[in-house]
């Protein structure tokens, strides 16, 4: 969802969640592992600490970087379906409309 209007995969979306970020990097294999199996990389968002862990390889690319601190700041594509199982990855995706009350609960 586009809570500001920006496209996510091509510029720096606004910053809702203001949680800290870490950067996980590992290979390719721990990628698949930890992300599911046609992942380019992932964001877990941690609501409780307001944290969110960025796995990626040495070797993505900007574009998937960019793609990744924005679901931290609080952006999803209007294009995944996050029941889909093909990917299995090792942490679970949070619902986003869990991540959407979330975000509404913190606006002043």
């Amino acid at each position: 969802m586009r809570l500001d209007g920006c496209n996510g995969d091509f510029e720096l979306c606004t910053n809702l969640t203001e949680f800290d970020v870490e950067y996980n990097i590992v290979t390719e294999g721990e990628l698949r592992t930890q992300c599911g199996l046609d992942a380019l990389g992932c964001a877990d968002l941690n609501l409780s600490i307001g944290n969110c862990v960025i796995t990626l390889t040495a070797s993505s690319s900007r574009s998937t970087k960019l793609h990744e601190q924005n679901h931290c700041r609080g952006w999803d594509h209007d294009y995944h379906d996050y029941s889909w199982t093909f990917r299995r990855p090792k942490v679970r995706w949070k619902p986003w409309d869990v991540v959407i009350d979330f975000l509404k609960k913190r606006k002043p």
